[in-house]
């Protein structure tokens, strides 16, 4: 059986659901090692402690916030120089897994070890991840303020990795691609588990919401004197909020929960966006402060017809009950075949573990927008 290792960043909700479902459908026919740090780790070493997927703790980099829960880029730019700078002790215990396993392909999304590791042993490797739509999405269609940062911040996604044999971009969102010349990049949809394909949409009059330590006490106000019953997801609980249930974090409550409700309220994160969207429901997208990639995200979801993009300062209890009025003449534009990538990945993932010595070479290198399954 043929091995991969695969590897995630562990900051959000994003990167551990992504990486879960491309794990559960490659399972049966490949010996899996996962690396996850952080949050990552914890969503997933639960489900897989116990199983042939064998999972390991390693070192991540993190986002930093200010005290009012803004992104402090300079304080993350410092601390991912210092994590990079003090990563040998981190790659001493991946070099070992590497000689000692031999793994076949390495899968990184957004996270630098595991690519350092199979350039040094020659192992071919691919990324999967939404973020470097910033390097290879035609962003023209942008305000020119986020533009700008796209422009800015994409190249400093190379320190990450730059010599993967393919990158595939996850996203809801399917504007054109660069002409890039010598790089396969394939454009597929988000990666649905099952509890969300199996999923049967239905109204049962709630609002559901996933904010993290993003739930301020003005959006929980807002929610209260809504009008409307709301279900969050957290790690805390607070009973002194009428109409407002709060329940412990769980993927399959979440997913039936997502199935059921009126409307979802998260911030602008591309997997959950996408995971709605499958399913029907319109988004109310509240961008992390300071956090651009979420503001692409919500541009695209405002664009798409999908949901409306508010800031912490605008969302009250009068914005929501408009959206709750308006939902029902939103139509989103994006085709539901598109928003599912599970196919599409996994022949992208079997074509590069079976194929990636003559075959790559022989392998069309121009830009490739979409692989169709």
């Amino acid at each position: 059986m043929k091995k991969i290792f695969y590897s995630m960043a562990g900051e959000g909700r994003g990167h551990a659901s992504r990486a879960f479902t491309v794990i559960e459908n490659l399972k049966h026919k490949y010996d899996i090692h996962v690396y996850a740090p952080d949050h990552a780790f914890d969503l997933l070493h639960p489900v897989y402690r116990k199983t042939d997927v064998k999972i390991k703790k390693i070192p991540g980099l993190l986002f930093h916030y200010n005290r009012e829960k803004k992104i402090d880029y300079l304080k993350t730019f410092t601390g991912s120089m210092k994590f990079f700078m003090n990563s040998a002790g981190a790659l001493k215990h991946v070099y070992a897994d590497f000689e000692k396993h031999n793994p076949d392909l390495v899968i990184t999304d957004f996270e630098s070890l595991l690519p350092k590791a199979a350039e040094k042993y020659d192992t071919p490797y691919i990324s999967i991840n939404h973020q470097h739509f910033l390097t290879y999405y035609n962003l023209s269609c942008l305000p020119s303020e986020l533009r700008n940062k796209a422009a800015m911040i994409s190249p400093l996604l190379n320190l990450f990795h730059m010599n993967q044999l393919s990158t595939i971009i996850s996203s809801f969102y399917f504007p054109e691609l660069k002409k890039v010349s010598g790089k396969n990049v394939h454009q597929v949809g988000v990666f649905l588990n099952n509890d969300i394909l199996n999923a049967v949409p239905e109204d049962k009059g709630f609002i559901l919401v996933y904010l993290r330590r993003f739930l301020s006490e003005p959006v929980l106000r807002s929610l209260e004197t809504c009008g409307e019953k709301v279900r969050i997801y957290c790690s805390g609980n607070n009973e002194d909020y009428k109409n407002i249930e709060f329940k412990k974090i769980s993927q399959k409550a979440f997913a039936e929960d997502l199935s059921k409700c009126s409307i979802l309220v998260t911030t602008a994160g591309n997997q959950l966006v996408g995971e709605a969207l499958y399913l029907g429901k319109k988004i109310i997208a509240i961008p992390e402060p300071n956090n651009f990639e979420q503001e692409i995200n919500g541009f695209f979801l405002e664009n798409s017809g999908g949901g409306r993009k508010m800031n912490h300062d605008s969302f009250n209890e009068n914005t929501v009950s408009g959206f709750l009025r308006d939902r029902d003449s939103m139509n989103c534009s994006i085709p539901l075949h598109l928003l599912n990538g599970n196919n599409q990945v996994q022949n992208l993932i079997d074509y590069y573990i079976n194929e990636y010595g003559s075959e790559t070479e022989r392998y069309d290198n121009n830009t490739d927008r979409r692989l169709i399954s």
